[in-house]
């Protein structure tokens, strides 16, 4: 998507434009907002208008969208932009000096070369992912963050000549995800980038930040879309997913759409693009199903046995934080459908509706927002920072078990 196409942020787009077309672009931005309103989007719109070379001098500041360079950058794959992400797994495992250890033969022994090049498969598979599917949702299982690793890989990219012989780009994308060790190692590079290079970071909390980070860039706020926008953005996407082909990443996306009461969509969506695409998507995939059988069955009283095929779902034999939050991810929009049809809505999914009217035969009405607090609560718990230590399954037990006393009425 090009910056000028970017729906519902007029004030951030008018800010990004006039920068460009004044040669006057921070080289560091941050840009900030909920979750699911288009930073990401903006980031790569930005990337694009100053990557591509093909753009008439009347229209300085804006990318063409046809032409090379601005068709790699849209599609993920452009060699002179770069991305940092938070990728799941301890960050002890790059540097002992990042959390040490009182006795040095307790330090994980894990190689940081051979770590990093695990971290980077996983960021080509991420992105390949999104490539294919731009509707795709991220899935990692473990606690993502962003180490030193990362911070000092980018530098040594940054450093090197650029393949277009013009500057480098750096998407940081969820840049609250910076340990400490890593944002004091990024503060150079943040405040004097490599001439021809820019940063862009992007966050919905920003508050996380460090002081020294949000002092050395220019912060761009994103806001929520209204009604009328949010309607414009769900013709953008059904003309996309109509238009995209059939492939199988896409197809049920499309069959969703298709069957979906837009009005309740957007309703539903409070105002947030990403919020849409999620509760098309219902989730991870791997956890989908077991978010039917939830609703199909119920739970019972056999916790335990729920927690066990989470963990099998996984793929692992001990619930972790990355299981809790990609099923809490499946769970959430089954049980807002749950809600809106009992309130006389039409749900968005065509493929749960027998799972959904199974369940609000069998719930209490006046019990299901309780079971959906108690779900949005777990999940806000597991992404609050300072939460670190808390017990997957003794979480999981006690929503279950929430859950469980809702649906009997308790």
């Amino acid at each position: 998507m090009m910056l000028h196409d970017l729906i519902g942020q007029t004030r951030a787009v008018t800010m990004l434009e006039r920068a460009l077309g004044s040669g006057r672009l921070h080289h560091t931005l941050l840009f900030t907002g909920p979750s699911g309103v288009g930073k990401w989007s903006a980031a790569h719109g930005v990337a694009a208008a100053l990557l591509c070379r093909e753009t008439p001098r009347e229209m300085a500041g804006r990318a063409c969208g046809c032409c090379g360079d601005c068709r790699q950058v849209l599609g993920l794959a452009h060699p002179d932009v770069h991305y940092i992400m938070p990728i799941a797994g301890p960050a002890s495992a790059y540097d002992p000096k990042e959390r040490p250890a009182t006795d040095p033969k307790k330090r994980p022994a894990t190689d940081p070369k051979k770590r990093l090049a695990t971290e980077k498969d996983t960021l080509i598979r991420l992105l390949a992912d999104r490539r294919l599917n731009p509707f795709a949702h991220a899935e990692q299982e473990g606690t993502p963050s962003i180490s030193v690793a990362w911070i000092r890989e980018i530098q040594r990219v940054l450093a090197l000549r650029s393949h277009g012989g013009g500057g480098r780009i750096v998407i940081v994308r969820e840049a609250e995800a910076i340990n400490p060790t890593a944002a004091n190692a990024f503060l150079k590079t943040l405040e004097e980038p490599p001439e021809g290079s820019f940063l862009i970071l992007t966050s919905a909390a920003p508050a996380r930040l460090l002081p020294t980070v949000l002092s050395r860039a220019q912060r761009i706020p994103f806001g929520i879309l209204d009604r009328e926008e949010m309607s414009r953005f769900a013709s953008v996407v059904g003309d996309r997913l109509e238009n995209g082909g059939r492939s199988k990443e896409v197809e049920p996306l499309r069959r969703a759409f298709a069957g979906t009461s837009h009005d309740s969509l957007i309703e539903q969506s409070k105002g947030r693009p990403g919020e849409l695409l999620e509760r098309l998507s219902l989730g991870p995939p791997v956890y989908r199903d077991l978010a039917f059988r939830l609703l199909s069955d119920g739970i019972g009283r056999d916790v335990p046995g729920w927690i066990a095929l989470i963990e099998k779902a996984g793929g692992t034999k001990k619930l972790n934080r990355g299981q809790c939050e990609g099923f809490f991810d499946a769970l959430l929009p089954a049980f807002r459908d749950l809600l809106a049809l009992q309130n006389g809505w039409l749900i968005v999914d065509g493929e749960m509706r027998a799972a959904i009217e199974s369940a609000a035969n069998r719930i209490p009405r006046e019990a299901v927002p309780k079971m959906l607090a108690s779900i949005q609560e777990r999940r806000r718990l597991l992404q609050e920072e300072g939460t670190r230590n808390v017990n997957p399954s003794l979480l999981m037990a006690v929503t279950l078990a929430d859950l469980a006393r809702g649906a009997a009425g308790a």
